[in-house]
């Protein structure tokens, strides 16, 4: 078995990305292997090639201090050439040249997509370690990020909400989340919104037809004296329904006043797109945990040979799974929805 292993952080980046590369490195080492540093992904690793300075050894020391750090020492990138199968080539000829036998890929499903395409057309060992704040990977409960992004959500609501109590305002919070509602209904329940909009529940609605349940709502909250709404909105409600320079919350708060205004009924509706600020910031407990738990038991696989592999975690329990494209496509395969927390953010939201 080789005794080299690379780590990419791959796609968007996640806090926590860091405690998982510090994890790596030094359970890795630990247990005999040397451990390499991709710089900015597949991004790194084909250009490696021309640019041997692209990967390099870290040690215990070069990881030091940066499990509490946002974003990622190896930064990150979105590498379409990856997509093409004699880039992909290339990719494996490079780890190969360098005697690396081991890839560990730090990302979500199209980066766990590449990781499995190497394996299949090119030998390539490959470990995946679930971070992506949108938590949309269904074969695991939580991915690396999405605590520390509610977290974040959660204190830009709270500013929010003092500003719309003071002027009697309702607002749309737009969430990260293209595929998965849980970063919105986190968030939302968290930061009592009114209410949560989610794609698993209101998919095939129009923005009129949410407009005006939403509009209901709000009609009988502010009849009983309620002097500020929050409603959190995924991002994911308007795939293939908003042009560029729009926002789903934009065009849901533009619909509940147009509503209100034909109605008189002195509604003052904003939206507010929360947008990359959900990504940085230092991880918070649970997601250092988390990757520091998902990087240990990537090496406890690789020393067991265990190639194609995801990590992830159920009922608190690390577990692993094969990777497969089937499951990492969300339309296919998508989580069982919690609705028993968006029937609780419901039922507190009144």
């Amino acid at each position: 078995m080789s005794q080299k292993i690379a780590i990419i952080t791959s796609g968007g980046d996640a806090p926590g990305m860091n405690a998982a590369v510090r994890a790596v490195v030094r359970a890795g080492n630990a247990a005999g292997f040397k451990v390499y540093g991709v710089d900015s992904g597949y991004t790194g690793l084909l250009e490696a090639g021309n640019d041997p300075s692209r990967i390099r050894q870290l040690g215990t020391e070069d990881v030091a201090d940066i499990v509490l750090r946002g974003g990622t020492i190896l930064r990150s990138a979105r590498e379409l050439r990856m997509q093409q199968p004699e880039w992909r080539q290339i990719a494996a000829k490079n780890l190969k040249d360098l005697g690396i036998g081991w890839l560990v890929v730090i990302g979500g499903n199209g980066s766990f997509t590449g990781a499995l395409l190497l394996k299949e057309e090119c030998g390539v060992n490959v470990i995946g370690i679930p971070a992506t704040i949108d938590n949309d990977l269904a074969y695991t409960e939580w991915t690396i990020g999405l605590d520390t992004a509610a977290n974040t959500a959660l204190t830009c609501i709270t500013h929010l909400r003092d500003t719309m109590n003071a002027l009697n305002r309702v607002c749309f919070v737009e969430i990260m989340g293209r595929h998965c509602g849980d970063l919105a209904m986190y968030a939302g329940i968290a930061g009592g919104a009114e209410n949560v909009l989610v794609r698993e529940v209101y998919e095939g609605k129009s923005t009129d037809e949410i407009a005006k349940i939403i509009y209901q709502n709000l009609l009988l909250s502010h009849r009983r004296g309620k002097r500020g709404s929050i409603i959190t909105v995924a991002e994911g409600l308007g795939d293939g329904r908003i042009t560029k320079g729009q926002s789903i919350a934009q065009l849901l708060a533009e619909s509940v006043q147009a509503l209100s205004d034909a109605d008189n009924a002195g509604l003052d509706v904003k939206s507010a797109v929360l947008g990359h600020v959900q990504r940085g910031g230092n991880p918070s407990a649970r997601d250092v945990i988390l990757a520091s738990q998902f990087g240990a038991h990537a090496i406890r696989l690789i020393q067991q040979g265990q190639s194609g592999k995801m990590i992830g975690s159920q009922n608190d329990m690390v577990i692993e799974e094969d990777i497969t494209l089937p499951k990492l496509d969300p339309d296919n395969e998508r989580r069982p929805f919690k609705q028993h927390l968006f029937d609780l953010a419901l039922l507190l939201g009144q």
